[in-house]
């Protein structure tokens, strides 16, 4: 009969709400002065449990759902993952961050243009490998959604030496923040 109750409240315990975690400061005590603790009488703090829950409850699921709904605009969320996902998480926060579109970049590195410097440190560091090089050329199906990443990378390993344009680009900047200072 323990194992029936005993599964009993691990039900009731998994139907709870999830809260958020909370990261306690531990406070020195003391002696010498009064605490808000020394002033409460025995029952007379009252803990209401549903509205800490309220305040502080959240779904997991709907928190990962609702992050990745934010992170991509495609609404169907099929995606294509042809890159390792931190490294597209990464490459996709960075062009975020700077505001820039696929077609920008590409303008910026056939003609020579200037990108974010931060953006071309990123770009050298997240190049694709050569097996990420391989899937990102033979990729050629354009029904599916790829993510903003992939869909940078693809269009980069179309341009002849884009990452020798990022290494010139990232030396023009240079030269002329050295020429000037």
């Amino acid at each position: 009969m323990q194992n029936d109750s005993s599964k009993e409240n691990l039900d009731t315990d998994s139907a709870k709400t999830k809260l958020k975690p909370f990261f306690w400061d531990k406070v020195m005590a003391n002696p010498d002065q009064s605490m808000v603790w020394h002033q409460l009488k025995a029952r007379s703090f009252q803990f209401n449990e549903e509205m800490i829950e309220t305040l502080f409850g959240y779904n997991a699921d709907k928190s990962r759902n609702d992050s990745k709904r934010d992170f991509g605009n495609d609404s169907s969320g099929q995606r294509i993952q042809i890159l390792e996902q931190k490294k597209s998480h990464n490459l996709a926060i960075s062009l975020k961050a700077h505001n820039v579109k696929v077609e920008e970049v590409c303008d910026a590195l056939m003609e020579g243009n200037e990108l974010p410097i931060e953006l071309l440190h990123t770009l050298l560091r997240m190049a694709p490998t050569s097996d990420e090089e391989l899937k990102l050329r033979l990729f050629n199906d354009d029904s599916v959604f790829l993510g903003p990443a992939e869909q940078l990378l693809k269009a980069m390993v179309n341009i002849p030496f884009a990452f020798k344009s990022i290494d010139a680009l990232l030396f023009m900047t240079s030269f002329e923040e050295e020429s000037s200072g």
